[in-house]
């Protein structure tokens, strides 16, 4: 739709008791350098800068962040990563599951597909 605007969302996670620090090993802002990934990404989309925007956020929940920014900003779709299966998913819950469940707009899940794996004639691994 020609009044449709994409809103690219990333949420650096804060730690509940650690020191939290901007910059990352190299010394890149991370901000910066999210902003810049969000905006390569959305190239190829080719749209107007003013349909385009991208945000960086901190939270400690990163779910409950992007619950909070959907609604401030009438958001009518999201499109959000599932994450891939861990350990640590298993226990707490992804934040894609708690932003579809809890959304107040049309949420879907993507996952990149996997690689196959396919065999090589003649190799006996």
């Amino acid at each position: 739709m020609s009044s449709a605007r994409l809103a690219c969302l990333n949420v650096l996670r804060l730690g509940r008791i650690t020191i939290d620090r901007t910059l990352d090993e190299q010394g890149n802002n991370k901000h910066i350098d999210r902003m810049v990934a969000l905006r390569h990404w959305a190239q190829p989309l080719e749209l107007d800068e003013s349909r385009l925007t991208v945000h960086v956020l901190e939270a400690v929940d990163p779910a409950a962040a992007i619950l909070e920014f959907t609604r401030v900003n009438h958001v009518d779709h999201i499109v959000i990563g599932a994450r891939q299966n861990s350990m640590l998913r298993t226990f707490l819950g992804s934040v894609s599951a708690k932003v579809a469940a809890e959304a107040a707009c049309s949420v879907t899940v993507v996952r990149p597909p996997r690689l196959a794996v396919v065999p090589v004639p003649g190799d006996s691994a």
